[in-house]
This record gives C-alpha cells, structure tokens and sequence, in this order.
C-alpha cells in the first residue's frame, strides 16, 4: 500500500471528495468516491491533516482510491484549536509550493516529522519555526545570517532565535519570530497564507 499525508479534501459532485496528498513520491490527486454518504467506510481516510495507507485504480489521468486505511488521525492535533491551526500553517505551505523542484522525499518525512512533533509538543508553534527555517532551505531561500542582516535589519535577538530553534533549544521572542517568518515567506517566495491569519489571531496578533 502507498502512504501518505492528506492535506485537503475538496467536493467532487454530490457524494464524492478529490483528496490532495503528499507521498513520499510526490504529490497526488485522488478521488473519493461515495466518501459523503452517511456511515462511508471511506469518511475517515478522507480527513485532512491525517497520515494514511491506500490502493489506488490505475488510471493515470486520475485515479481513484480504493481501499485505505488511517495510520494516524492526528487526534491530538484535531482536538487542540492551537495545534490544528498550526498544523494547518504547515499543510498549506505544503501546497502551495506543489511544482517547485524540490526532493519530495525529504519534503515528506519533514512535513510528517513535524506534524508528529506539533502532536506531542506542549510548544507546537516551535516546531512550526523549525519547519518554516528548514522549509526555506530546501527551496533555496535558507535563512542566510548576512541575507537577513542586510535584507530585513533584525535585532540581536532574532539571529539569536533561529540558532536556537535549529539546536533545539528554547527560543526569547515569539512575536517578532512571528512576524519575521510570515515577512520573510511573503518577500522571498511570494507565499501569503490565510491560514497565518487564523494562527495570528489564536496567538493574539
């Protein structure tokens, strides 16, 4: 069987869903079918924020799933609202950079390290700080001490931050890292997520 993260589900026709999902091999786009109907077999496969294991038919202009089943619900996330909209920052940065060239491997097992660690934690916006950094990387835009010095004028404390977040150690200022990272993903990738706007306001932005 294949595994995968489901990112998001969309609305195909009256009882269906289109599931987009990370595999270790690259993205896909997979139908649901009859994953609306009351007491669906297929209803909980088809949640977002969820790791999985599924077949799929072998049409290759768009297949469908056949059978699966959950690895992980990510409950614990799904019953934070903090965790979920922090996850959600992650599944969505996700997406959004479906096309570039990146290894999509190493994408996985980032985006799957760090919805484990957003479940576990009891301080899941800092992993959320170690994905955006480590996410900045693998698109060539890694956060360069003399770009950022020269680009966006930090405080002491902000270099000070991301070397902390990298080693595992606690960070000083979670409002000015905030704001940097939604800044710096703004100016450098273009990505401006909505999703930041419920994460801001949960964190009293």
């Amino acid at each position: 069987m294949n595994e995968a993260i489901v990112l998001r589900k969309i609305d195909f026709e009256e009882t269906s869903l289109i599931l987009n999902v990370l595999t270790k091999d690259g993205y896909e786009s997979l139908m649901v079918k009859g994953a609306k109907r009351k007491n669906s077999e297929k209803l909980a496969i088809s949640e977002t924020i969820s790791l999985i294991e599924f077949e799929k038919s072998r049409s290759k202009k768009f297949p469908s799933l056949t059978e699966g089943i959950v690895k992980d619900s990510f409950f614990e996330i799904k019953n934070d609202l903090i965790k979920l909209s922090i996850a959600s920052v992650v599944c969505d940065y996700v997406l959004m950079i479906e096309g570039t060239e990146l290894d999509t491997k190493k994408l996985y097992d980032l985006t799957l390290m760090t919805l484990d660690e957003i479940k576990l934690s009891n301080d899941p916006e800092e992993s959320l700080f170690r994905f955006e950094i480590v996410l900045s990387g693998m698109l060539g835009v890694g956060m360069n001490k003399e770009h950022i010095m020269e680009a966006y004028s930090p405080n002491k404390e902000l270099l000070e931050d991301i070397d902390n977040l990298l080693k595992g150690e606690k960070t000083i200022n979670r409002v000015i890292l905030r704001n940097f990272m939604k800044e710096y993903y703004k100016d450098e990738l273009g990505l401006n997520l909505r999703s930041k706007k419920l994460y801001f306001d949960l964190m009293g932005e």
